[in-house]
């Protein structure tokens, strides 16, 4: 579901020449593997593939500048916790993700918690996932077929979803509940605020393959559920492994409609 905001905004644009691009253009638009080369350096990732006996792993290194970064994750009591200049971050033993920003310490945090991972019909994910502390400082979270890692950097949090190979048939779909916050569909993602305007902006992703070939992901939202949709026909295009990232940034709402309850 799109805010009405969306279709303004491009009427807007529309009127200066700009039109609002259709998932076609977004996936003629993305970047080329030549240039995703750039956007991996971009998001501070380095995605490499080994085979060993048959078998292919994945490894995407956190950060450089974050291996002993005051932003990185430490364990704490029942979780792990990371502070950057405006959030700081909590992640249970489950994996479920909690955001206070620091301009609102008397709000509820938001909260994002994983709904389901599945390929057509079939889920992916663990009744009981894990959660850690991995290199870099990055949160990593064990989902069963699918590793997720969280990283912060420069103010934001790098979200990640490792698949090693090839999970089937269908499309790939990620929906994770968000709560404690209203709710506004961007040109570029969804912005989640508590009841002072204060929140965050989680971003549209990309879905990077170990040719780093890019191909941008829009993030849907559908009631309290944020829905990022990898196409079959983009994953029978895909050479393994391969990563699905979006970010999590501070976003202040200034005169933004807003839908939802906090």
């Amino acid at each position: 579901m799109r805010h009405p905001i969306r279709p303004l905004l491009f009427a807007l644009l529309a009127a200066c020449g700009v039109h609002e691009p259709s998932s076609e253009e977004r996936q003629a638009t993305a970047p080329s593997p030549h240039d995703s080369h750039a956007a991996l350096a971009d998001l501070g990732y380095e995605l490499t593939a080994s085979t060993s006996l048959g078998s292919s792993t994945i490894s995407v290194s956190a950060p450089t500048d974050l291996a002993s970064g005051k932003e990185a994750f430490t364990d704490v009591i029942d979780g792990l916790e990371a502070t950057t200049f405006e959030l700081t971050t909590f992640i249970d033993l489950y994996g479920t993700i909690e955001l206070f920003p620091h301009a609102d310490p008397s709000s509820m945090p938001i909260t994002l918690s994983l709904a389901d991972i599945r390929i057509g019909d079939r889920s992916l994910t663990m009744e009981r996932p894990s959660a850690g502390v991995g290199l870099g400082g990055r949160a990593q979270l064990d989902l069963g077929e699918v590793t997720a890692h969280v990283t912060p950097r420069d103010g934001m949090l790098q979200q990640s979803w490792g698949f090693v190979k090839s999970p089937g048939a269908g499309d790939l779909v990620i929906e994770q509940r968000i709560s404690n916050a209203a709710l506004a569909d961007t040109v570029s993602g969804v912005a989640a605020f508590t009841q002072h305007g204060i929140g965050v902006h989680y971003s549209d992703a990309i879905w990077i393959d170990s040719r780093h070939r890019v191909t941008a992901i829009a993030v849907e939202l559908d009631g309290d559920i944020l829905r990022l949709t990898v196409p079959e026909k983009v994953l029978r295009q895909t050479q393994w492994p391969a990563v699905l990232d979006p970010t999590i940034s501070p976003e202040v709402a200034v005169d933004t409609a807003i839908s939802g309850a906090v």
